[in-house]
């Protein structure tokens, strides 16, 4: 049930910790620590792992909130006849919950972006690197804002034809806490599978 606008600043808040992420890898790894290319990407991997970590976190959270009815509506108690929200007028989102899962899935920089610093960085030109960095985020930015300002209509499209039903708002409770489910599901099994076989920057 997130409001437009906290979709769009969601999406460019994972994206601009993505960029901001790999120009900090850098200037520690590459400036203050003087790594060669390669150790620079494969010490910057390991941060994938803390990204995985922090998404499953904010999956479990999300889950417990759905089971305890702290989502969607914003509060715990339900009106009488109805499912969670379906009486009201106006629905209250999680900013707070939304932007903490942009910032995990932005914690694991991008390794174009590690790439192309470490051209510039190598060559003196640094800043034409950040730059770049942070022009890719604003078009990451761009494209995920896309995909959820589609997402979002399609849920008000719903709302409108179920016509905050019963059945809508359990339904609705049910979609909120099998979408927890699988984002707590996701990081664990990226967190696993980053850790038995090693992290590695691939894309």
């Amino acid at each position: 049930r997130a409001r437009i606008a906290h979709g769009i600043a969601a999406s460019f808040v994972a994206a601009m910790v993505q960029s901001a992420v790999a120009v900090a890898a850098i200037a520690i790894l590459a400036g203050a620590l003087a790594l060669a290319p390669a150790a620079v990407m494969d010490k910057a991997a390991w941060l994938e792992v803390g990204s995985f970590a922090m998404i499953a976190a904010v999956g479990m959270v999300m889950t417990w909130r759905s089971l305890t009815g702290r989502s969607g509506c914003g509060h715990a108690h339900h009106h009488p006849g109805a499912g969670c929200c379906a009486d009201h007028h106006h629905h209250h989102d999680d900013p707070r919950g939304l932007m903490a899962a942009a910032a995990a899935v932005g914690f694991r920089p991008c390794s174009g972006a590690l790439l192309v610093l470490l051209f510039t960085w190598a060559n003196g030109i640094a800043w034409v690197g950040v730059a770049a960095t942070f022009a890719m985020g604003i078009g990451v930015g761009l494209t995920v804002s896309g995909i959820g300002l589609g997402a979002l209509g399609l849920n008000r499209a719903v709302e409108r034809l179920t016509g905050g039903s019963r059945w809508a708002g359990r339904l609705s409770s049910a979609l909120a806490l099998a979408g927890a489910l699988a984002v707590t599901v996701l990081g664990l099994a990226m967190l696993a599978g980053s850790l038995i076989d090693g992290p590695a920057l691939t894309g």
